[in-house]
């Protein structure tokens, strides 16, 4: 890379963090972070194939745990809405996930009670050449905790689906 191109990418760089500091400052645009561990329930539909069906690549039952980073808009005091990219481990198999989130809380600050919902995608299965990614869907319920700064801590249970498989999402996490 030469020196002038350096110069560039480190202005626009600059720019962009400029920009989106400039935007937080005058609206409720938020980060989230969030850890989670995905319990294998057990697969709803089984397929009576052939040896070389390339289909699930998970073995059975194995576990998974997931980071997610999330950009979005808060609404009011009530609800969060943004788009969220996520990073699964499965074993040795690793995947992403991206879908739309939703979160709504209920009752008064400093603890409150919230549901989430998330629609999307992952690739989690299908990893072999020309292998496709999945719909994703999950909704949770939790509880979650307000400071004076308007931090959110939260922890939250629900189901996920994705490939035919239903998982049990725990997650923990923080709204910046």
């Amino acid at each position: 890379m030469t020196k002038k191109k350096g110069y560039k990418i480190t202005f626009l760089i600059l720019l962009l963090h400029l920009f989106s500091t400039t935007i937080k400052a005058q609206t409720s645009f938020f980060h989230k972070i969030e850890l989670g561990y995905l319990k294998n329930q057990f697969t709803m539909v089984q397929y009576d194939v052939d040896s070389g069906w390339l289909g699930y690549k998970l073995p059975d039952n194995v576990n998974g745990a997931n980071l997610n980073w999330e950009f979005g808009y808060q609404i009011k005091d009530w609800a969060l809405v943004g788009l969220n990219a996520g990073y699964l481990q499965f074993g040795s198999t690793q995947g992403y996930l991206v879908n739309l989130d939703a979160m709504a809380f209920y009752l008064e600050k400093p603890w409150r009670l919230h549901n989430n919902l998330r629609i999307g995608a992952s690739h989690i299965f299908n990893q072999y050449e020309g292998g496709t990614i999945t719909p994703y869907f999950e909704l949770a319920a939790g509880l979650s905790y307000t400071n004076k700064k308007n931090t959110i801590i939260y922890g939250q249970v629900g189901f996920s689906i994705t490939q035919e498989v239903l998982f049990l999402p725990i997650r923990v996490g923080v709204k910046l």
